[in-house]
C-alpha cells in the first residue's frame, strides 16, 4: 500500500447525496493533497511510456479507491458499474453529473426565493 492511501480521509465526510457541496470541496483538497487530482481530470498517461502508464494505472486505482471509500453504500449502487469501478475520471464524472447538477438547480432556486422577497 502506498504512503498515500495509509493515510485516512476522515475529515472527508461520506457523500449521501445533500452533501454534495461540502463533500465535493474537502474531497478535491483530498485528492490534490494525495497527488490524485488531475488523474481524476485526465483521460489517461501522458505518453505511451511503459513506465509512465503503469504509474498512472496505480494512481487511477487510488483515486478510485479513495472516492468509493466517501461513498455511501446507497450512492456507490448508483455509480459503480463495470467503466467507473476502474476509471476515476469515468467515477468523478457519474458522480458530480448526478450531484452537482441538483445543487445548482436548488441554488438558482433559493436565489430566485431570495429575489422576491
Amino acid at each position: 500500500m502506498s504512503e498515500r492511501m495509509g493515510k485516512e480521509a476522515n475529515h472527508v465526510p461520506i457523500l449521501e447525496g445533500k452533501n454534495f457541496p461540502l463533500w465535493n470541496i474537502l474531497i478535491k483538497v483530498e485528492l490534490a493533497a494525495r497527488g490524485l487530482k488531475e488523474i481524476c481530470n485526465s483521460d489517461g498517461p501522458p505518453n505511451s511510456d511503459p513506465i509512465t502508464i503503469s504509474n498512472w494505472n496505480k494512481l487511477n486505482i487510488e483515486a478510485v479507491q479513495l472516492l468509493l471509500s466517501r461513498l455511501h453504500p446507497d450512492i456507490i449502487v448508483t455509480v459503480v458499474d463495470a467503466i467507473t469501478v476502474k476509471n476515476a475520471r469515468a467515477l468523478w464524472k457519474k458522480i458530480n453529473d448526478k450531484y452537482a447538477a441538483p445543487t445548482i438547480t436548488n441554488q438558482g432556486r433559493a436565489w430566485l426565493r431570495w429575489e422576491c422577497l
